[in-house]
């Protein structure tokens, strides 16, 4: 390898590794949140990864002699995009199939420990798995157990409603970027935010920009929704 081959490898490294890295953070927090506070503070993000990834040119802190080449920058987006999709898929893994929970045999065990018999362990588990309850039990909010296997976008959202605002919020019902950036504005749960959030930096993107990042958004959301 020569040396100019040499340099350019080495000033495209950081390049990945940052982009990878900060993929792999918002890929992860869309993947295990649940909350809405989470919810916030993603859509939050979106304004830091516009300047971030070279995207909002007039946010960028760095000087002209600082400011990375489009060659570079391509492979910061790259690196952004591929780790956060692979971030999102280990987040949606780890929280779908409870990988750092203990087995169910482990919890069936826990909780005899704890004094009950096998039937209402057995209950118990089931309650906190799939937020099932025997009739005669009073319990405050089964949604609350249940809420882990929902998007963060939708986790005040009952499976129906999550369908019903993702088909609401549909690519193919509206013609152009700004309309559908409205019906987000207009939706519930995080989606108002995550459509103020790129509102505002929506100047610095064209129309084909803007309805790239929306439909990303919207797949992300949507596409991993429980069914």
């Amino acid at each position: 390898m020569n040396q100019p081959s040499a340099r350019k490898t080495i000033a495209i490294l950081p390049e990945i590794l940052v982009g990878g890295g900060m993929g792999l953070l918002v890929g992860l927090l869309i993947g295990l949140a649940v909350s809405e506070v989470v919810g916030g503070v993603i859509a939050g993000l979106t304004a830091l990864l516009a300047a971030f990834l070279g995207l909002d040119s007039r946010k960028s802190t760095l000087s002209d002699t600082q400011t990375c080449s489009d060659e570079q920058r391509r492979w910061r987006l790259a690196a952004f995009g591929v780790v956060c999709a692979l971030g999102l898929l280990l987040g949606l893994s780890i929280r779908t199939f409870n990988l750092l929970a203990p087995d169910l045999e482990t919890q069936h065990q826990q909780w005899q420990q704890l004094g009950f018999n096998g039937k209402e362990a057995r209950n118990l588990v089931a309650y906190q798995m799939l937020g099932i309850a025997p009739e005669d039990w009073q319990t405050v909010n089964s949604q609350r157990v249940t809420a882990r296997n929902a998007s963060v976008l939708f986790s005040q959202n009952s499976n129906a409603d999550i369908a019903e605002i993702c088909g609401t919020l549909s690519y193919e019902r509206y013609s152009d970027p700004v309309e559908w950036l409205n019906a987000w504005t207009l939706s519930s749960g995080s989606w108002p935010q995550v459509a103020q959030v790129i509102d505002e930096i929506k100047f610095s993107l064209s129309s084909a920009q803007q309805e790239a990042l929306l439909l990303s958004i919207w797949k992300m959301a949507c596409q991993e929704a429980p069914k």
